[in-house]
């Protein structure tokens, strides 16, 4: 399509998408990004076929270029040309290297340091790029307030998955919802705010955190909030974002995810992989603290993984060891069942506190 109507446009995306996998060598600006993040054409294309014309559908890329009007569908010249002045503008903002890396920081900022390992939906990630541009440069939304709705946007869609399946549809409603609205963050918000009922928090939310997968949507959104709070691991002075940065090139990562319910321990009591692999029985720990407790029983590992940590750092644990880590009040006197029960809804809250926290 873009070779035929826009060829240096076509070139330009994919320049972009190449210099987002390697630094620039010789100190100049680049696309390449402290989370990683690597578009391919297509990503940035949506987004700037999103943010120029408020369409999400993809085919209407061409027929647009093509010079076609939907209302009257005929097809001239003269809106060819004009279509294509206003695409090159928006290819322009879109591939602009300033806001690319301001909305990477954003994103950064809220805990989603790792385009790999912590973002689920990638169409999400790009169709958010595009609703920053049109609240930054078609609404010319304040940066607090835009930072701010946007920052709530982007977990929204990645906690939903707003944008999984076949999305255009939805992208293109909610594009469309924005075009007819004068209110920018209020439409925003109002979409967010029918979705993300008390509901969704204390049943659906709790629901999803069931589910076994690590790579569970839910699980990285609480993880990116796990970043964004820069508490340290549990029994550790180490930062979670220090691990999970995409720049972390080792054999084997210093962190390792630990079975709260040991899974041996749990195998002897004749649990199944999918009932131990519970995401809410995971938490992260260092890998040579998740040795030491191997197999034993939480009432057995951790008053003794309490007795390796310095005092003052013991009592401050003991007082607020649910706060900092959602675990159960005594957790290592519970049922299993029990404590999954109660582990989920309290991971459920701790998103939400992040959530309203942005």
């Amino acid at each position: 399509m873009l070779s035929i109507y826009y060829d240096e446009g076509r070139v330009a995306l994919e320049e972009f998408s190449k210099g987002c996998k390697v630094p620039s060598i010789d100190g100049h600006s680049s696309p390449y990004n402290r989370i990683n993040a690597l578009p391919n054409p297509e990503h940035l294309l949506r987004s700037a076929v999103a943010y120029a014309f408020y369409r999400g559908r993809l085919k209407y890329a061409y027929l647009i270029l093509k010079g076609r009007d939907f209302e009257n569908r005929t097809t001239t010249k003269e809106l060819r040309n004009q279509n294509l002045d206003i695409f090159k503008k928006a290819l322009e903002d879109v591939l602009n290297l300033v806001y690319w890396q301001d909305y990477i920081t954003l994103i950064s900022s809220i805990g989603f340091i790792n385009y790999k390992d912590l973002i689920s939906s990638e169409v999400g990630f790009y169709v958010t790029y595009a609703l920053y541009l049109i609240g930054k440069l078609t609404f010319d939304v304040n940066s607090y307030e835009l930072n701010s709705v946007i920052s709530k946007w982007f977990v929204f869609s990645q906690l939903t998955q707003r944008y999984s399946g076949s999305p255009e549809s939805i992208i293109e409603q909610d594009l469309i919802r924005i075009k007819n609205s004068e209110k920018y963050v209020e439409t925003l918000s109002n979409i967010m705010n029918n979705e993300i009922t008390n509901d969704f928090w204390n049943i659906t939310l709790p629901q999803r955190s069931m589910v076994t997968s690590m790579y569970n949507y839910a699980y990285k959104v609480y993880n990116a909030s796990l970043v964004y709070k820069d508490d340290n691991i549990l029994f550790s002075h180490t930062k979670l974002r220090d691990q999970l940065r995409p720049d972390i090139k080792s054999p084997k990562k210093s962190i390792d995810k630990h079975h709260i319910f040991p899974q041996n321990y749990l195998k002897k009591r004749g649990l199944n992989q999918t009932q131990y692999n519970q995401q809410a029985n995971m938490i992260y720990i260092e890998y040579r603290d998740n040795i030491k407790i191997s197999d034993k029983a939480p009432g057995d590992y951790w008053p003794m993984m309490l007795d390796l940590i310095n005092e003052n750092e013991r009592n401050e644990l003991e007082d607020n060891y649910s706060e900092r880590y959602d675990l159960p009040y005594e957790f290592w006197n519970m049922d299993y069942d029990e404590f999954l029960v109660e582990r989920r809804k309290l991971i459920a809250k701790s998103i939400r506190e992040y959530f309203e926290g942005l």
